[in-house]
């Protein structure tokens, strides 16, 4: 073990690296609850309310359509604004939601295959 100190070195560099990576995935992920907190605020209910007229059916419908237009329009309005700042260099929402880790359908829930061959 004559290198202990590279080696420890190497693993912190490592670490860090890591840690710098997974932060666009976490500071995306913050602005995306935010929107989602923005979409399903009481007001946006009170909009479902208004114009179901006291349909609890159209109530969830319209409720729905507005939460996810108004997400969207969220996410859009904040997309040049900085959400990340190292000191060094500033990234928007934008070069945020580029940098994160990609979900595959599997990690997000969404698809689960299984691929079965018969070799005869």
């Amino acid at each position: 073990m004559q290198n202990k100190g590279a080696i420890r070195l190497f693993a912190i560099v490592f670490a860090l690296v890591c840690i710098f990576q997974l932060s666009f995935t976490y500071f995306a992920r913050k602005v995306e609850g935010e929107a989602k907190e923005y979409a399903t605020s009481p007001s946006m209910h009170e909009k479902a309310n208004t114009l179901a007229a006291g349909n609890d059916l159209l109530k969830g419908v319209y409720f729905d359509s507005i939460s996810k237009a108004e997400e969207k329009f969220y996410l859009d309005s904040v997309q040049n604004l900085v959400v990340y700042n190292i000191g060094l260099k500033e990234y928007t929402y934008k070069d945020v939601k580029e940098k994160e880790i990609n979900l595959g359908l599997d990690l997000k829930g969404g698809m689960n295959v299984t691929l079965e061959v018969s070799v005869p």
